[in-house]
């Protein structure tokens, strides 16, 4: 389930598999060139000036059942992370509870903008409504200031 895609300014189009737990990179001319497999149902991508992919991952919850038909093994928390262009891990944030500051509910789509603050949007509301758990008090958009 291909859920969201950035062209990069050097001509790679990354296309994050949500239901696959993978973001898979293209050339510009549609050649499969690799996938990073170690992810969380990404949702959202965007790659800085820096080269800094940013990722919003949806989690998983142990026994539940995913779109493509495969049962989670375990349960982890929505996130974001950071990655460098290789994938390997810089940096990540998001925990269990998702009405605490800095964790999620859904997140489903995040932007940088020009002084590389990030916003996060959650579907806060379609995820925890279900369950019994969504709030008034669970927040929709989040932004973390860049220090530094």
């Amino acid at each position: 389930m291909p859920h969201s895609l950035w062209v990069h300014t050097d001509g790679r189009v990354f296309v994050c598999d949500r239901e696959n737990d993978r973001v898979q990179i293209f050339s510009s001319t549609g050649e499969y060139l690799e996938a990073w497999s170690h992810l969380t149902r990404p949702a959202e991508l965007w790659i800085d000036a820096q080269d800094h992919v940013y990722i919003a991952e949806a989690s998983w919850t142990e026994g539940a059942v995913n779109m493509a038909g495969r049962v989670f093994p375990e349960t982890r928390p929505n996130k974001l992370s950071v990655r460098d262009l290789e994938g390997r891990l810089l940096a990540s944030w998001g925990g269990p509870d998702p009405y605490v500051p800095g964790s999620f509910a859904a997140s489903h789509s995040l932007c940088l903008d020009s002084h590389g603050d990030i916003y996060t949007g959650d579907v806060a509301l379609t995820a925890l409504g279900p369950s019994g758990r969504y709030g008034p008090q669970c927040h929709p958009l989040q932004k973390f200031v860049r220090i530094g």
